[in-house]
């Protein structure tokens, strides 16, 4: 017993791209990843706070996992930190001259995956991370961090 195809042209719409939704659709229970960058050229340096660029989270947004890639380690500021509801959730303020500071690094953030009590929900939807510095003004810099995120109802 065998089997015979035969070939037949695949009709145009029967082929679909795939696409994710973006960060800010409101769909329950999906994994999603948020990504910022932060670029001294494009977000400026005033240490008091610079709201990186990328998309903002949903109401509802529960952070479960953080990670930054440095490309261009910041100058400026003694430390820094990276916050998303309060003082250095996402990034620990540290010394900007080690990690998670590091040059083509991957490092964890305090968000981590394995300990829920780091986890984070958002309660509007125009949430973004912020960059923040001590001491001085950011005059150089290039990272990016990842947010993995899933959609609750109601937070």
């Amino acid at each position: 017993m065998g089997y015979q195809f035969t070939r037949r042209p695949i009709q145009p719409a029967a082929v679909r791209e795939i696409s994710l939704d973006t960060a800010t659709n409101n769909t329950l229970n999906a994994r999603r990843t948020a990504h910022y960058t932060y670029s001294f050229a494009v977000n400026g340096g005033v240490r008091a706070g610079i709201t990186m660029s990328g998309d903002a989270l949903p109401n509802g947004a529960m952070v479960v996992n953080s990670f930054i890639y440095v490309k261009t380690s910041p100058v400026g500021p003694t430390n820094a930190s990276i916050q998303l509801l309060g003082a250095g959730d996402l990034i620990a303020s540290a010394a900007i001259s080690g990690e998670p500071w590091s040059v083509n690094e991957p490092e964890l953030g305090v968000c981590v995956a394995a300990t829920e009590t780091t986890w984070l929900i958002t309660t509007n939807a125009t949430t973004k991370p912020v960059v923040v510095g001590t001491v001085a003004d950011f005059t150089a810099g290039v990272f990016e961090i990842w947010l993995d995120y899933v959609v609750i109802a109601n937070p």
